[in-house]
């Protein structure tokens, strides 16, 4: 009996053919042994957890029809005239719509210096605006000072001649307000970013209007989001209530505006 063994390494296998004469009969089979180095184990376990990252994905597409909003969304029109930077609100101030005093700030309001910290403080300048029936009234700030555009935009001044400039230039754009003092929501709110197939790209905590409106204006042509539920909202009157999805959000915002009218 002769035995003849030829070994031959392919791609990671060994092939054995061997011959054996049995009484004069000569039988022929072939034995298989696979190798695998560490670096194959790797690159097999790299393959899974990757097959396994693309089925989760699937689980992050948002629902097309009942939850993505887009940049021409009515609830996106909604969210971003809560969230725009109100800078009428301070009119008192700097006699202009086109852009609000970041506070805090120093102003002499009729020869009385005062230190604006917050918009409650507004009420205060009006106040000395009022009980004057003598004299022209006259705000002057303590230079140098900052003013925001409605969306967040931040330009420094470091003079009563560049201030004055900027009021002289002022083109007013008219912006949709929702006031705060209507309804507000009650951050921090989620937004979740996805691509043109309706997969997540992205994750969003949003702590103030400031954040929520320029989360909103990022979303270009054939991007979407949605937002985590559940959210609340506070009312003029104080009560928070908790809304589980688009359609009750947009619900509430728009009651709530009627009622606070």
């Amino acid at each position: 009996m002769k035995k003849k063994t030829e070994p031959r390494l392919r791609r990671g296998f060994f092939i054995f053919t061997k011959k054996i004469e049995i009484q004069g009969r000569v039988f022929l089979y072939k034995a298989v042994i696979i190798v695998i180095s560490m670096k194959m184990i790797k690159n097999l376990f790299a393959v899974l957890i990757a097959a396994f990252v693309m089925i989760s994905c699937q689980d992050d597409s948002v629902k097309e029809t009942t939850e993505a909003l887009d940049s021409d969304s009515q609830l996106t029109a909604v969210l971003r005239a809560m969230s725009v930077n109100e800078t009428s609100a301070d009119n008192v101030l700097d006699g202009s719509s086109c852009f609000k005093v970041k506070l805090p700030v120093q102003v002499v309001v009729n020869g009385y210096q005062m230190t604006i910290n917050s918009e409650s403080d507004y009420a205060d300048v009006q106040a000395l605006l009022d009980a004057n029936n003598e004299y022209e009234d006259t705000v002057v700030f303590t230079f140098p000072i900052k003013l925001e555009t409605p969306d967040y935009t931040e330009i420094a001044v470091k003079n009563q001649a560049r201030f004055d400039a900027l009021k002289r230039e002022c083109q007013e754009v008219t912006f949709n307000y929702i006031s705060d003092r209507c309804t507000k929501l009650v951050f921090p709110v989620t937004v979740y970013d996805y691509n043109s197939g309706f997969q997540m790209q992205g994750t969003n905590v949003v702590n103030n209007n400031k954040d929520l409106y320029t989360a909103i204006k990022s979303f270009g042509p054939n991007e979407y989001f949605s937002i985590g539920y559940p959210v609340s909202l506070k009312l003029s009157e104080g009560t928070v209530i908790t809304v589980n999805n688009n359609n009750e959000l947009l619900a509430a915002i728009n009651s709530s505006i009627v009622n606070c009218q």
